[in-house]
């Protein structure tokens, strides 16, 4: 599966800052629902449960932001950003974005 949400000092657009309280809404914050297999070099590919934050919207694409933790155990992260299908991906925070 993609990238699962964590409690990291803000390495993914999913955690708060250290001093700041979650909320319940999360406004630009994305779950995607689907996989999606990239088929341009501005798309990104997708694996169900990623976590995107969104910064661009066109009529039927995201232009989003994926941040993943390196696997090496140091606290960087790698950042990708593409455009995604609009219906591939759904609010962190709504009921289609529920597992």
């Amino acid at each position: 599966m993609g990238n699962s949400m964590c409690t990291c000092k803000r390495c993914c657009p999913c955690c708060p800052p250290k001093n700041e309280e979650r909320t319940l809404s999360r406004k630009g914050v994305f779950k995607s629902i689907y996989d999606y297999p990239s088929r341009t070099i501005w798309d990104l590919n997708l694996k169900k449960g990623d976590i995107l934050e969104v910064t661009e919207e066109t009529e039927y694409w995201l232009y989003v932001r994926r941040r993943t933790a390196k696997g090496n155990g140091s606290k960087s992260f790698v950042e990708e950003k593409g455009y995604v299908p609009k219906d591939f991906i759904k609010p962190l925070d709504s009921v289609e974005a529920e597992p």
